[in-house]
């Protein structure tokens, strides 16, 4: 059964009707509302009152919503979803902890606390059909409202939801936000783990040294697109991994795909435990070649499939409906690391050097998957922890990377249960996208006329990059300080560095028929000037 609604935009008296299927849910709504009256939506209004999930069934047709734009949504939808609590009632929030139930807008992001204080901003808030702790790591690093919005709305639209953390590294998606995790209560939700399904990072080491910026431009020169299928035999590598073959395995396999994916050879800058660093086998006189990137089709084909059969609804656990998407996300996630192996394969027999190292990385890590925990909350109940460009805290060592101009940071979960449970077992994944792609992509091409000044970094590694529109997008401006993000893990008890890595070389796409001449760059310039920016943020 469908209903006819009236979208009033709060303040003009602009208005449009739209048409909705019976069942729909807030973020529906809150979508329409946008689309329809080419705003970002606040909060809605029925009759005076904040529109909550449960509110929704009131909705008859023809009812008026009023379409708030300004003031502080969040903190409304949440206290007209808390059952029998009220501001005085609930445990006083540190100002200088941003956290779920407090707005950003007029606070001051980078303000400074007590490194101990961080239990703060954690809060068991009642919520839907149950209680929710909600953590936000971001003290130093920048944060957007519209992260900490997209957040709450996800809390408030899924009552299953019991745990959530916001990464120093938070920022807006698309829909849902991007360096957080979320927990659930029987139930997964595929679009919250979102299209990469099995994105991740794995670090490996090489026999390689650093010989300085002449060898290092050599290397460039040496290096063949890995933006095409490989011309191997895949299933090899597919068996020793124990990953079912799929439909995507010759064209997808092997290759780095676009976005802030990458394959990036590293040096050591500096060890900073010594003996961990032993531990990992590393070597300081040696290079590492670490590469990020997912299951690229394949994913999108995985959650595509949700979305046109369910639409933006959970699974409930133990249905087919459920194990059918498990066995696809977990075959995905393992599909993803077979790729990260590929690529290392790639580009080190390129540059002419041992191979054999792909077999064994320093570190194999995903932070785009859902996982099953018993340790999230103090009961020991089991939730299913889905982590959207959240890096896993109880796998072992992590890198974590700047931007392509920016240091990047081998850590060490610490053995903390206290503050590790305060972050839903996770930790940052990057430095996180402080501008959308299309202010990027607008900036860069203002800031840098001719792209190719984007190939060199402030630290004077080199960018092999194609695609003039992705060299703007990408350009280390666009990323938030991974300085800010590290030492917020720090404060928060959840990391030690162990040794940070510079880029030398970082690959992103590389065109086959390129010849080095010039009138592919202009031909990109001339396609990314014509780029309509997009509003999502990825």
């Amino acid at each position: 059964m469908r209903k006819r609604v009236i979208f009033e935009l709060e303040g003009s008296g602009r208005t449009k009707p739209a048409v909705m299927n019976d069942g729909c849910t807030l973020v529906d709504l809150i979508a329409a509302a946008g689309n329809k009256l080419k705003v970002k939506p606040k909060r809605l209004l029925l009759d005076g009152t904040p529109l909550t999930e449960e509110s929704i069934t009131e909705l008859e047709a023809g009812s008026k919503l009023v379409v708030c734009t300004h003031g502080h949504d969040c903190r409304l939808w949440l206290n007209s979803v808390c059952k029998g609590s009220n501001a005085e009632t609930m445990p006083e929030i540190s100002k200088s902890q941003p956290s779920a139930s407090e707005p950003l807008d007029g606070q001051n992001r980078n303000s400074h606390s007590d490194p101990g204080a961080q239990d703060e901003g954690v809060r068991n808030r009642p919520l839907g059909n149950g209680e929710v702790d909600v953590t936000i790591l971001a003290k130093k690093s920048c944060l957007e409202s519209e992260a900490i919005d997209q957040l709450k709305r996800t809390l408030i639209d899924f009552p299953s939801m019991r745990v959530a953390a916001g990464m120093p590294d938070l920022h807006p998606g698309p829909q849902f936000p991007i360096g957080a995790a979320f927990a659930s209560e029987g139930e997964v939700m595929p679009f919250l783990v979102g299209s990469d399904v099995g994105c991740g990072m794995t670090l490996f080491p090489t026999s390689l040294k650093d010989r300085g910026p002449k060898k290092a431009q050599k290397w460039v020169s040496m290096l063949e697109s890995m933006d095409g299928p490989w011309n191997g035999d895949v299933r090899p590598l597919l068996e020793e991994g124990n990953v079912r073959e799929t439909s995507f395995d010759k064209d997808c396999l092997g290759t780095v795909g676009g976005g802030n994916h990458f394959a990036e050879l590293q040096s050591v800058e500096s060890v900073e435990d010594d003996d961990e660093f032993e531990k990992l086998g590393m070597n300081e006189s040696k290079m590492y070649l670490l590469v990020h990137s997912g299951s690229r089709a394949y994913g999108a084909h995985i959650l595509k499939q949700h979305l046109d059969s369910h639409g933006v609804k959970p699974l409930v656990e133990g249905s087919p409906e459920f194990d059918r998407y498990m066995e696809k996300h977990d075959n995905a996630c393992a599909w993803a690391g077979c790729n990260r192996r590929l690529i290392a394969f790639r580009f080190l027999t390129a540059l002419g050097v041992d191979t054999s190292v792909v077999g064994n990385p320093v570190l194999d890590i995903c932070h785009n998957n859902v996982v099953k925990m018993t340790s999230l909350l103090e009961d020991g109940r089991a939730l299913w922890l889905h982590r959207k460009g959240a890096a896993p805290a109880d796998c072992g060592p992590v890198v974590i990377p700047g931007s392509r101009g920016a240091f990047s940071y081998l850590v060490l979960p610490t053995q903390n249960p206290s503050a590790q449970r305060c972050a839903a077992y996770s930790l940052a994944h990057g430095a996180g996208r402080r501008w959308a792609r299309g202010k990027a992509l607008a900036v860069g091409q203002t800031k840098y006329p001719n792209p190719k000044a984007l190939t060199t970094t402030p630290l004077g590694s080199h960018v092999v990059c194609d695609d003039a529109t992705l060299l703007y997008q990408e350009q280390p401006d666009a990323y938030k300080e991974i300085d800010e993000v590290i030492e917020d893990l720090e404060n928060a008890g959840l990391i030690s560095v162990v040794a940070v890595l510079r880029p030398v070389i970082t690959y992103k796409t590389k065109s086959p028929d390129r010849q080095g001449g010039s009138q592919k760059w202009k031909d990109d310039r001339k396609r990314a000037s014509l780029i309509v920016p997009e509003s999502g943020k990825v």
